[in-house]
């Protein structure tokens, strides 16, 4: 009988090793990225980024904001009390930019997260028919704007999330950035995001997230979501809840960002929403980790031990057919398999652990997991 189990278990792992891969195929074809193009929208542009002590990253989403051919009406900042030169960078481009504009944020409320406290500011004062909300931290490549806005005009969008292709410069974040992408192009087919009624297929990233203005000004959407750690994520759900169209793209090499610049850095970011990624559930996410990292143990502790490489060589495909998709390198990844799954791991039970404890700090505030 415990023969019989487990080796009924390691077909059941070897499948949804199989179901991974199958996925990252559906999510490595050309429909999931953003596609080029170089007509120009007749809509207006409103960029909108909530800034906290980004003295480092914004000159360069800055520049690259105004060398673009895209049409911006404007370009919003939001000052959220930085104790760095942040509002001073600002300030001093808007003398030369008349479309620059340095907000200064209000006190945060109760109940409300910092940075859905700013996005939610920032969207009572823009003025364009599109909202376009992107982090201080993102680069947008010519012909960006204009290709999100094709892509939102076509489908007949209430939203549009891209997920940026990373820049990675230190070990530290090729270990652990890449996380993010194996864990959303394995288990969700991103088409199904726009094709799909059910909320519980979504996906978003609050690094790139597009609305029209009559839309975003109905429903108040950060408002709604004002004491939400995966504000990005909830959104979307409460839109197809609402029946309104969205849909999530990957970056293909327009939108670019550096979340971090070294490993303790990546490790902190990623731990205060890893939960969220994995479908909110302390139990589904220990479940997810260990079929997805730490499954083949099992095949250790069977006589099949040689099936191993079979699982070896499907987790090989996945990782190389998600490293293709968001532009990173396939072999690095596979190389780096066993440093992730240790990263991982150590995120899930962060995560864990800071929604027990509730003492999760970012960029100098107390947040809830």
């Amino acid at each position: 009988m415990t023969e019989l189990f487990l080796l009924g278990f390691i077909f059941f792992l070897l499948l949804f090793r199989l179901i991974t891969v199958l996925v990252a195929w559906v999510n490595n074809s050309g429909s999931t990225r953003l596609q080029l193009v170089s007509a120009s929208t007749s809509r207006k542009i409103s960029i909108l980024i909530p800034a906290r002590n980004e003295e480092k990253s914004l000159p360069k989403t800055l520049e690259a904001l105004l060398q673009l051919p895209d049409p911006i009406h404007e370009i919003l900042i939001l000052d959220d009390f930085s104790t760095d030169a942040t509002a001073a960078i600002v300030s001093v481009v808007s003398r030369h930019e008349p479309k620059v504009k340095l907000i200064t944020g209000n006190p945060l409320p109760a109940g409300w997260l910092g940075k859905n406290w700013a996005c939610h500011q920032l969207g009572q004062q823009a003025t364009g028919d599109f909202f376009l909300f992107i982090d201080a931290d993102v680069i947008l490549k010519p012909h960006s704007i204009d290709s999100a806005a094709e892509h939102f005009s076509k489908y007949r969008l209430a939203l549009l999330s891209i997920f940026p292709d990373q820049i990675m410069i230190t070990a530290g974040e090729k270990a652990v950035v890449p996380v993010m992408h194996h864990i959303l192009l394995s288990l969700l087919p991103l088409p199904l995001v726009r094709k799909s009624e059910f909320p519980s297929l979504s996906a978003a990233n609050g690094q790139f997230m597009l609305f029209d203005r009559e839309t975003y000004q109905n429903h108040r959407f950060h408002e709604l979501e004002k004491g939400s750690v995966a504000e990005d994520i909830r959104i979307v759900r409460r839109m197809k809840t609402l029946k309104l169209k969205v849909d999530c793209l990957l970056g293909n090499d327009l939108v670019l960002c550096r979340m971090y610049s070294n490993f303790s850095e990546s490790l902190k970011g990623f731990s205060k929403n890893i939960l969220q990624m994995l479908g909110a559930s302390q139990i589904g996410s220990l479940i997810l980790l260990f079929l997805l990292h730490w499954g083949w143990i099992v095949f250790l502790l069977s006589p099949w031990w040689w099936l191993i490489l079979i699982d070896i060589s499907l987790v090989a495909l996945n990782r190389y057919l998600v490293s293709n998709a968001s532009n990173q390198n396939p072999f690095l990844n596979i190389l780096l398999w066993p440093a992730q799954s240790l990263v991982m791991t150590y995120l899930v039970f962060k995560g864990i652990y800071n929604r027990w404890t509730k003492q999760l700090e970012w960029k100098g505030r107390t947040v809830s997991s």
